[in-house]
């Protein structure tokens, strides 16, 4: 590439920052050209090397490898950042490479077939794009623990319902004067319904005998269980002396409604480190919902909190600072995420944690401190 060529490669580069990827029109780019003293038979090699970009990305996506797409149609952009076709092209390529697992490319491709959509409104392949941007994150059915050596089988008695027992650890301890069961682990929504409630007896076999714990157990309460959620879990209950080789789990009340066909994706939430971030750890949190009651000065929110990094989390606590409308704060709440007592918050798990605060107005916004990790 010639001086003249690099410099107005340079000054687009320098314009499309500024302008923060609005797309440039033919005008700006005759202008640069001008100013740099570029002729006819050197944008025309310009253009040569953008369709060589373009080729070259072509390539790496039917081979699997967005992420050198990206690289290549940013370079062609860069030279022709006013070819929407093309704009269009490197959109696509970063929802893929989203798609793939990068995460952090999401919001530049939302924003980019926005401006895409700002210049030719009426685009079926941008709409149906964008609407593939905000489908919801995958589900936490993808998310499969393997339960720590020695644990007994725990399972649902009821297969009907589409509930699954994730154990995480279970044994059956025998004392001098006590026996117990105790279990950890996640309740998985494999059905179609949301469940509101769900309550069961737990069933201890083994020798041939079997205890019942009797009472109604409470198993899922807060959020709603969505398709795809999954819930932790914990008990300890008295069990007998003789040896239990499974823990079976009998549904007593089931309160539930259809769920959704597919559900909008919940929107990202800022939130700062109040304590020290440490190696390993990435956390996504997303809003699932937020409500407010004038008859009883509730605030009640959801919020989906996903582990991205590569190690469990023994500990993770938030704090939610509540604000009115001319940001004098009214209250802190707390989100308990995990802490010991129930299984680890282990890479690639979604869960939906709640907070609920009385205040005697509705709160404008609010922000969120992790204040625990570890």
């Amino acid at each position: 590439m010639d001086d003249m060529v690099r410099q107005y490669v340079d000054r687009v580069l320098r314009l499309r920052a500024e302008r923060e990827e609005d797309l440039l029109d033919a005008s700006d780019l005759e202008d640069i050209a001008r100013e740099v003293g570029l002729t006819d038979d050197d944008l025309a090699a310009v253009h040569d090397e953008v369709r060589e970009h373009r080729t070259r990305a072509s390539g790496y996506l039917r081979h699997g490898m967005a992420s050198d797409a990206v690289a290549e149609l940013d370079q062609a952009a860069a030279l022709a950042p006013w070819d929407i076709e093309l704009q269009m092209e490197l959109a696509s390529a970063l929802t893929t490479a989203w798609a793939e697992g990068d995460r952090k490319v999401h919001d530049r491709a939302e924003r980019l077939t926005l401006k895409v959509l700002d210049a030719d409104p009426g685009r079926d392949d941008a709409f149906d794009l964008l609407q593939k941007l905000r489908e919801p994150p995958a589900p936490a059915s993808d998310f499969a623990p393997e339960p720590r050596v020695g644990s007994l089988p725990v399972a649902f008695t009821e297969p009907t319902h589409d509930l699954e027992f994730l154990t995480w650890e279970s044994s059956h301890e025998v004392y001098d004067d006590a026996a117990y069961c105790a279990f950890m682990g996640w309740i998985r929504n494999g059905g179609t319904a949301e469940l509101a409630r769900l309550t069961c007896s737990i069933v201890m076999r083994g020798s041939g005998k079997e205890l019942v714990e009797e009472k109604a157990y409470l198993i899922s309460s807060g959020p709603a269980l969505r398709p795809g959620d999954t819930r932790r879990f914990t008990a300890t209950i008295g069990g007998p002396r003789w040896d239990v080789e499974t823990i079976d789990l009998h549904i007593t009340t089931l309160d539930s409604k259809p769920g959704a066909s597919s559900y909008p994706a919940s929107p990202l939430v800022d939130f700062a480190w109040g304590a020290q971030c440490p190696a390993g750890v990435e956390l996504e949190i997303r809003e699932r919902s937020r409500t407010w009651s004038d008859s009883s000065t509730h605030q009640r929110m959801q919020l989906e909190v996903r582990n991205l990094g590569t190690r469990a989390l023994e500990d993770l606590y938030l704090d939610v600072h509540y604000y009115d409308d001319e940001s004098r704060e009214l209250v802190t709440g707390d989100v308990w995420v995990q802490s010991g007592g129930f299984p680890p918050f282990l890479p690639g798990e979604l869960r939906v944690e709640s907070d609920w605060v009385d205040l005697d107005v509705a709160p404008a916004r609010y922000d969120l401190v992790v204040r625990e990790v570890g």
